[in-house]
């Protein structure tokens, strides 16, 4: 779908580095008068930043994307965003200190283990950078344990040995098994992930109170919609929406095409988002985000989503960033 097409309707668009076909130059030249509002990606799955950073390391091709981005904002009067991936970090997965594994020792590359202080502080500062500019709102990607067969690392079964008073050092979660020990592990994941949300959230504010900062929520019916991402990724729902009274839910993220109105997957889909109406009343702000509206059809299945739920605000990428297929497959358990 044309850009033009989706600015004159109302989305928002997250614009990466890797994806625009032109400069970033042409890209407002062609786009700017279309423009209120549009976010850039600061931090990609590669864990390197688009920015002059004092504390993080800079895409070697990008390396000024954002610093760019922002000059060219202000200078026109374009409300401005920021879009920052938390845990996909393939630079810090490379470190065997911050890698997240499976029980049987089976790392992954691409994602790191939430349970790091130092990998938190790295986080911490990157977004304390990134709040000082001229950005209206900050958006947090890719939050969450990898899947629920992560993290096994030392770090994570110590702790939890230590939390649940175990005789001998975690091994492994099993609901089958031991349903109690298992739900006493997913339940501590979920408060360990809440607290690092809060931290991040609350970094942002420090150096900017008004920031709009908005983390995300991926729901999809391949992983169990809001059920699934609270057990595989440990994010609750509602703890998070309450932490700075906003919220995008990724609608479908791991799933091609987004179902038709009228259609049983759409049915459930609105279902499993019943929490909306609720958590709105109580001062919560939704939007909406799906990876890539790429036709005129996928555009009307996204509106469609957005108006059965009650929700404004659509969000949207030129394309799928890099690495996408193997986020997705980890993200669903597949390949393992």
């Amino acid at each position: 779908m044309e850009i033009r097409d989706l600015l004159t309707r109302g989305v928002s668009l997250i614009v990466d580095p890797r994806g625009l076909k032109t400069s970033l130059d042409d890209f407002f030249a062609s786009y700017g008068g279309y423009l209120e509002y549009v976010v850039a990606v600061t931090k990609d799955l590669s864990g390197r930043v688009f920015y002059s950073s004092k504390v993080a390391p800079a895409d070697e091709e990008y390396p000024t994307f954002f610093d760019e981005f922002i000059d060219t904002t202000e200078a026109v009067g374009i409300h401005a965003g920021a879009y920052l991936n938390v845990f996909a970090d393939a630079f810090f997965a490379a470190d065997q200190e911050f890698k997240t594994f499976t029980a049987d020792g089976q790392p992954l590359d691409s994602l790191v283990c939430p349970n790091k202080p130092a990998f938190l502080q790295h986080m911490v500062s990157i977004i304390k950078e990134v709040a000082e500019n001229p950005i209206q709102t900050l958006l947090l990607g890719n939050l969450g344990y990898s899947h629920a067969s992560y993290c096994y690392c030392n770090d994570c079964r110590n702790e939890f040995t230590e939390y649940a008073d175990l005789r001998h050092t975690f091994q492994i979660a099993d609901s089958s098994a031991n349903p109690a020990l298992y739900n006493q592990w997913i339940e501590w994941r979920v408060a360990k992930m809440s607290g690092v949300i809060q931290q991040l959230v609350t970094a942002a504010k420090e150096v900017k109170p008004d920031l709009k900062v908005i983390p995300s929520y991926p729901i999809d019916s391949e992983s169990g919609y809001v059920a699934g991402t609270r057990t595989n990724l440990g994010l609750d729902l509602e703890s998070i929406a309450n932490m700075s009274k906003n919220l995008t839910i990724e609608v479908f993220p791991w799933t091609p095409i987004l179902p038709d109105p009228g259609t049983k997957d759409f049915t459930n889909y609105i279902d499993s988002l019943s929490f909306i109406n609720s958590l709105t009343k109580s001062g919560v702000e939704f939007s909406m985000t799906h990876w890539i509206l790429e036709d005129e059809a996928e555009y009307n299945r996204a509106k469609s989503l957005a108006d059965a739920a009650g929700i404004s605000d659509i969000y949207s990428m030129l394309g799928y960033p890099s690495g996408y297929q193997s986020l997705r497959e980890i993200r669903l358990g597949l390949g393992w």
